[in-house]
């Protein structure tokens, strides 16, 4: 007698249906799926991902599981595939998407994102062209920028803190969590105002004291980062900050 092995259970054809399609539900699992559309992101080291599993295993399983997937495209200026049309599977409700952020522009999903990565090779380009379309991920729950271009210099802290400045030192902040990372250095909401404080007492406090006093600089208190030295507070329509502590100019 054949003893049965870890990869093979002959008796599953013989489950009933309703088994089966449970077994092929629960072996659904979360992804990194990555989408190359260009040789720029190999450059990168990254290869783009295979089809799910379930898709793949069989015909039963695929005919059943493709419910829990969605088909994607990259998109032309005419808002059709890409010539030559290729498509990835992705589970939205499991998986994260990691993708160059110029593949961003013309995905065929951003509605339907809820974890992501970008991966920037151009600064210029992600804040010219694709932090906007942040507005259109109405499902995102977390968002990574990796940057692969520049580093923690004066230009790299003034982009990316403004960029998280615009989202989360507001009355109503962007729903969803973010994270730039580059090499050892990740900005978070949670830092980002002592990195920007950091920066700003190392790089400007001593030019701006020496020129105009000491009254210029910046609170070492994290309590609240609306003070009185902030200028990037934004207050909703709804808003209900007391008067007295809303920043100045506000």
């Amino acid at each position: 007698m054949t003893e049965p092995t870890s990869s093979s259970f002959h008796p599953f054809p013989r489950l009933p249906l309703e088994i089966r399609q449970q077994i092929w539900e629960l072996s659904i699992a979360p992804r990194e799926v990555v989408i190359v559309s260009n040789d720029k992101f190999v450059r990168h080291g990254r290869q783009a991902s295979p089809p799910p599993p379930l898709l793949v295993a069989s015909g039963e399983s695929r005919s059943y599981c493709q419910r829990f997937y969605t088909k994607t495209y990259h998109l032309d200026d005419s808002g059709n595939p890409r010539e030559p049309v290729k498509y990835t599977w992705i589970n939205f409700a499991f998986d994260e998407v990691y993708m160059l952020d110029l593949d961003f522009v013309n995905f065929s999903a951003i509605a339907l994102v809820r974890w992501l990565t970008l991966v920037s090779p151009d600064g210029d380009y992600f804040f010219y062209h694709v932090q906007s379309l942040l507005r259109d991920a109405k499902a995102l729950e977390a968002l990574t920028i990796i940057d692969a271009e520049g580093g923690p210099d004066i230009s790299w802290y003034i982009g990316w803190s403004d960029f998280m400045e615009m989202r989360y030192l507001r009355c109503n902040p962007v729903p969803y969590y973010t994270k730039i990372v580059y090499g050892d250095v990740v900005l978070t909401p949670e830092n980002m105002v002592q990195f920007e404080r950091a920066w700003y007492k190392t790089q400007w406090e001593p030019e701006l004291e020496e020129e105009y006093g000491s009254h210029l600089a910046m609170s070492d208190d994290d309590a609240d980062p609306r003070d009185s030295r902030r200028r990037r507070w934004q207050h909703s329509k709804e808003c209900t900050c007391p008067q007295k502590s809303r920043p100045r100019n506000m």
